[in-house]
């Protein structure tokens, strides 16, 4: 396998995760970014205007 990493990011992160896990699972060291675009910036011209607010989410514990 390569040793690059490979990072993944979609708006909310949804697909992106759900990618990410698939490409460890076959060896990849690959990476999402946590809530995708929405957490590196509020700019709705990037993030599309695809954010959810924080405070309609469960507090899960992620990694």
């Amino acid at each position: 396998m390569a040793t690059l990493k490979i990072m993944l990011d979609i708006h909310t992160g949804h697909s992106s995760a759900q990618a990410d896990a698939l490409l460890q699972m076959l060896g990849y060291d690959a990476y999402s970014l946590k809530y995708g675009m929405c957490s590196w910036t509020p700019d709705n011209l990037v993030n599309m205007d695809k954010c959810f607010k924080a405070s309609y989410t469960a507090d899960y514990e992620t990694e």
